[in-house]
């Protein structure tokens, strides 16, 4: 799930394997290269990097997870300013499968994106970016680089499920093209992130499941635009 620490927040992250059997996973791929971040008008600086995450980048995403978090402690949401990150167990499992990435700055990662595959779709558990990398699309371009990680393995989709009125969550997610789903259109893999959630505590009132067209209409989805 993302909510918002520039992210989203996700069900328990210990509970990733229980996710991946959800869905139809496929096999994953070897790493991708490093991809250079786009320059775009509204970046700060264009030289950052998007890579594989690594073991040795694990303490620096558990504190980008914390740092990020601030952002909804000054909106009165201390209960989800003060969720864990990932556990390290959990974030070393997704960098050895290659769903794990970071954009760093020189060599440090000040941002990363994890995701799973839930029913033929490149699920984002969680997207961060430290507080004061903000604003620099960087957030944006991890999403980017998994769009095409998926793509390339013939995933019709992105999906998340995030907060639906703060405004780094679900009203950024639509204005770089997520969509929000109706009930009606969930699948089952989506339908039971939303179940764990509430049983999790979030109320569902508030969350909502998004998903992004991947570019490569000639290998189906099950899902429309």
């Amino acid at each position: 799930m993302v909510d918002g620490k520039v992210s989203a927040i996700g069900v328990a992250h210990d509970e990733l394997g229980r996710l991946a059997r959800i869905g139809a996973v496929r096999p994953f791929q070897p790493h991708d290269p490093p991809a250079r971040v786009p320059s775009r008008e509204w970046c700060v600086a264009s030289s950052e990097t998007v890579r594989p995450a690594r073991h040795d980048d694990i303490d620096a995403m558990r504190a980008i997870e914390r740092d990020a978090g601030r952002l909804f402690a000054g909106i009165g949401m201390d209960d989800i300013a003060e969720h864990e990150p990932p556990s390290v167990e959990a974030l070393a499992t997704l960098a050895d499968d290659g769903r794990a990435w970071v954009v760093v700055d020189g060599p440090e990662p000040v941002g990363y994106i994890i995701v799973d595959v839930v029913d033929g779709a490149a699920h984002i558990e969680q997207v961060s970016v430290r507080l004061d990398h903000a604003h620099r699309g960087l957030g944006r371009a991890l999403i980017d680089h998994v769009t095409g990680w998926a793509g390339r393995r013939g995933l019709g989709a992105i999906t998340l499920t995030t907060f639906a009125d703060v405004a780094w969550n679900a009203p950024y997610y639509e204005r770089i093209g997520f969509r929000r789903l109706a009930e009606h259109e969930l699948t089952p893999g989506l339908a039971a992130i939303r179940s764990h959630e509430s049983e999790a505590g979030l109320d569902p009132s508030t969350r909502v499941c998004m998903i992004r067209l991947v570019p490569r209409p000639s290998q189906a989805t099950s899902y429309t635009a």
